[in-house]
């Protein structure tokens, strides 16, 4: 039996929604969530779509793109930049199919982009790497998981550059971390010495690698 949907506009669904997850998300982790689904509301104002009762696969398959190539309120992004974006369209729109605002289903014909890096087979969901996160900054804080996946999420660094870290390779006055290719002491870059590079580190992340240092 078809389930009977509901009228509700897309602006009204984003405030339910974070209000539902009100309780288990941070201020900055709603932040981020209303800024991702901020421009999917602007693409519905394009569409002239004010009811969610309307959305259908290739209106998500026009937004996919919309969002990738830029328009007129969005420059273009990488495709990390759209699979983050797409990754909390899914999760939102799951809460809007169990709210009766759209088709059952909905959220899985939400396709996420192939990564640009062909090696990569499987993927963490923005949403679920934030709550990671603030699990460990809670209850596992300035631990080597901490500070390895907080690494590893912040700076898109592969594994194998985190391993090659060494002390030395974080300026806490940047702050930044720099990653270098040492094959003598067997910690190499994928890229070689084209791998090398100097990537920046927000301040309460570098507040958690410098207590771990000290720690």
């Amino acid at each position: 039996m078809t389930k009977q949907l509901e009228p509700l506009a897309p602006d009204e669904a984003l405030e339910m929604y974070l209000q539902h997850r009100e309780s288990e998300l941070s201020k900055e982790s709603q932040r981020k969530q209303r800024q991702r689904l901020r421009s999917f509301l602007r693409f519905c104002e394009t569409e002239d779509i004010t009811n969610l009762n309307d959305l259908g696969g290739r209106d998500l398959h026009r937004y996919r793109l919309w969002r990738k190539q830029g328009n007129e309120y969005y420059d273009s992004v990488k495709t990390t930049t759209v699979r983050a974006n797409l990754a909390t369209l899914r999760t939102f729109l799951g809460f809007c199919e169990s709210i009766d605002a759209v088709e059952s289903g909905m959220k899985t014909k939400v396709k996420l982009p192939e990564s640009e890096d062909e090696t990569l087979t499987d993927f963490l969901e923005a949403d679920r790497a934030e709550e990671i996160l603030e699990h460990l900054d809670r209850f596992d804080y300035a631990s080597v998981r901490h500070v390895t996946f907080a690494i590893m999420w912040r700076t898109a660094a592969r594994a194998g550059s985190v391993r090659a870290l060494d002390l030395e390779d974080f300026d806490p006055e940047e702050p930044c971390l720099m990653f270098r290719h040492r094959p003598e002491t067997d910690t190499p870059l994928k890229n070689k010495s084209r791998g090398e590079r100097h990537v920046s580190v927000d301040s309460y992340y570098a507040q958690v690698i410098q207590d771990y240092i000290e720690n």
